[in-house]
């Protein structure tokens, strides 16, 4: 993880956490939440990084986790079996 993202204990700063309220709190999926709620998500985020070309999740995948994405771009493709 990038240490200047993270404060000592490894948690997020509180501009990170700023940047995802903002980012969350813009979701049909989170924007419902109470605010309480949704702090408790945020304080359970955790940063990731990846490479380019990184299969981040594959279709078929049990969902364990929500991705927002800080910077960059991902690429969708779904294979059908015929």
């Amino acid at each position: 993880m990038d240490e200047e993202l993270q404060n000592e204990e490894g948690q997020n700063t509180e501009e990170d956490k700023e940047r995802l309220r903002d980012k969350l709190k813009n979701s049909l999926i989170f924007d419902a939440l109470e605010p309480s709620d949704l702090e408790d998500i945020i304080n359970s985020m955790q940063e990731k990084q990846y490479l380019k070309d990184d299969t981040i999740v594959k279709q078929g995948d049990e969902a364990k986790e929500v991705f927002v994405i800080k910077e960059g771009s991902l690429d969708f493709a779904q294979f059908l079996v015929t």
